[in-house]
């Protein structure tokens, strides 16, 4: 029943609060255990680290990418993140989000791999009553 219920795990502040480590890792666990879907949030950004990550693989089932940092650096460069991501995810069976989608080029790259998804600027312009299904 809860494996279609996503929990979306935004900070970590159980884990520096009064709770400590240890009992992170173990509600982290109890998550997961009952059946609910993990994804972690801003991952590679802050304290959602390729480490965290790798610590909680079999806890989590979605990492999400945020493109905000990339608004001084190339989209080459933003790519060759993306894919290698995108390539770890794909090693150990995680969906990806990618979150603050700004461009056609990045929307279109990515656009129909069934284990990628999108949100963002790009895909929040609205449409015309007469261009909707």
């Amino acid at each position: 029943m809860w494996s279609k219920v996503i929990i979306e795990i935004t900070e970590r502040q159980l884990q520096a609060g009064s709770i400590g480590g240890k009992y992170f890792d173990s509600s982290f666990q109890r998550i997961h255990d009952l059946g609910f879907k993990i994804a972690l949030d801003d991952v590679a950004y802050g304290s959602n680290s390729f480490s965290f990550v790798s610590h909680h693989l079999d806890q989590i089932s979605i990492i999400k990418l945020s493109l905000l940092i990339f608004d001084d650096i190339s989209t080459e460069t933003m790519i060759q993140f993306i894919d290698a991501w995108v390539a770890f995810a794909k090693e150990k069976h995680l969906s990806v989000v990618l979150e603050a989608v700004r461009s056609k080029e990045i929307a279109q790259r990515y656009a129909g791999n069934k284990n990628i998804y999108q949100q963002g600027y790009y895909w929040e312009k609205g449409l015309e009553l007469k261009d909707m299904p």
